[in-house]
């Protein structure tokens, strides 16, 4: 074939092959991915029912558009982005706490027949409703959370009624537990209302202060529980 003129090249159009950034794809997917988790955490979801916040949260709920809570600040400048030399020093997380040992019994053979009584029942049940409420509050499941929350406080003064654990140092750990427990089913129960909507459906409001301080309330309870109880679970 004969070879095109100089004029004919130059009205051909430009033919170039553009490269998509990889890296570009690769964080918009990150972001996406993150947006997407985000969003499944902080909607909270219940079988057969409807959330809605009657209080504002003062932390881990929806906020203004902003950046994620310790994310670094962009700056629309080179050093802000430029990478700290090899020579210096980076930061090094705290290292981890240590996890509370349980107590051991001074005397086991009265414990363990307390343990097998009414007293041993009693926390049995602690034990267990507890558990409840803490699943039902991670997986956001307000509404069957207000029935254990309930229970919970029935459970703990049932154990209060019981005779104590016959250890002093077992027995204080595990009547702060209780009495943190009473206090966490007391601020659920003020934070969860199920009201009916329509015949069959219901609505749960739901006042993210009063769980906040029920899960704070919780926590330090479960820990008092464990260091006092653990070691008559395991028997």
């Amino acid at each position: 074939m004969p070879e095109p003129s100089a004029q004919e090249r130059g009205s051909l159009p430009a033919r170039r092959r553009v490269r998509t950034p990889a890296g570009h794809l690769s964080l918009a997917g990150v972001a996406l991915f993150t947006i997407g988790a985000i969003t499944c955490l902080v909607i909270p979801w219940a079988s057969g029912t409807q959330a809605a916040d009657s209080g504002a949260s003062p932390a881990g709920h929806a906020m203004a558009p902003g950046p994620m809570p310790g994310a670094p600040t962009v700056r629309a400048t080179a050093a802000a982005t430029a990478l700290p030399p090899p020579s210096v020093p980076q930061a090094v997380s705290d290292a981890p706490t240590e996890a509370p040992t349980p107590l051991r019994p001074s005397d086991p053979a009265p414990v363990k027949t307390w343990n097998s009584g009414h007293g041993g029942h009693a926390l049995v049940a602690v034990t267990a409703d507890s558990g409840d409420v803490l699943m039902a509050s991670a997986a956001g499941q307000y509404a069957n959370m207000l029935p254990y929350c309930k229970a919970l406080s029935v459970a703990a003064g049932n154990s209060e009624s019981a005779a104590p654990i016959p250890d002093r140092a077992m027995q204080a750990k595990y009547a702060a537990a209780l009495s943190l427990f009473k206090l966490a089913a007391a601020s659920c129960t003020a934070g969860i209302q199920v009201v009916p909507d329509g015949d069959e459906a219901t609505v749960t409001k739901v006042n993210h202060i009063d769980l906040d301080l029920a899960a704070a309330e919780l926590s330090r309870a479960t820990s008092l529980l464990y260091i006092g109880t653990e070691m008559l679970r395991r028997r």
